[in-house]
């Protein structure tokens, strides 16, 4: 496997997230539905049940309830936080699987994605800080699956490019400008990495492949750099 950002695989990311989190994996006994059943198909052995219309409908419908327990203040801490974290797990899942996705599920995955952004900086604004760098890790570990293989980021690949539109969607529709800053960071530190696999190792670097990579990463760069402009226009002048 090739990618040259070691300190970003999908296992590292999922126990940095783990770390992050207060609370220990959900509990199918707590008092309201966390979502258990759903997660529990999605990641059992034969968890291609996430990649159908009918789950992502039930995903969407509970973020709605989620979203109203929050704004109500009527939930459980540790029942959020671990709601949260396993939401990102399967959206991370699903933007980084080797099949190509039909256009419904499409959409209703990217309706989904920009409604558990918009939750996660509520969330955020709610005292929940240990939540922030979900979306960065997202980002990270969705563009490591791409990487990590030569020939599977190419523009003639349905499957990453299914893939780049949600990592653009991540950029377009967050207003947390200290998250958008910390994804720039870490998406920077990848193409620093590919920089230096392509000026040390000069016999075996397919330029071609690299160059692509890099253009693909500095574009997702220009997105959240273009973002964190728009948000900082609207943002009230303090004098």
């Amino acid at each position: 496997d090739y990618f040259p950002c070691q300190r970003y695989s999908p296992d590292d990311n999922l126990r940095i997230v783990d770390g992050l989190s207060p609370t220990p994996p959900y509990s199918l006994s707590m008092p309201y539905d966390t979502g258990g059943d759903l997660f529990q198909r999605a990641f059992s052995k034969n968890g291609n049940s996430f990649l159908t219309e009918d789950f992502w409908n039930e995903m969407n419908d509970l973020l709605v309830q989620w979203i109203d327990k929050v704004c109500s203040l009527s939930y459980e801490r540790n029942a959020v936080a671990s709601y949260t974290l396993n939401c990102w797990r399967i959206l991370t899942k699903a933007c980084s699987t080797c099949r190509r996705l039909p256009p419904n599920l499409r959409r209703l995955i990217k309706f989904n994605l920009v409604d558990t952004i918009r939750f996660l900086e509520l969330l955020m604004l709610h005292g929940y800080d240990e939540v922030s760098s979900l979306l960065t890790n997202f980002v990270v570990v969705v563009l490591h699956h791409h990487l990590k293989k030569n020939g599977r980021m190419n523009e003639i690949n349905p499957k990453w490019v299914q893939s780049r539109e949600m990592l653009r969607l991540t950029c377009k529709y967050s207003t947390n400008i200290e998250v958008l800053l910390e994804i720039v960071h870490a998406v920077l530190e990848i193409q620093s990495r590919l920089l230096d696999d392509m000026t040390c190792d000069r016999f075996d670097r397919q330029v071609n492949l690299l160059s692509y990579q890099l253009t693909q990463i500095s574009g997702l760069v220009m997105e959240a750099n273009q973002r964190i402009i728009a948000c900082q226009q609207i943002r009230p002048v303090s004098y």
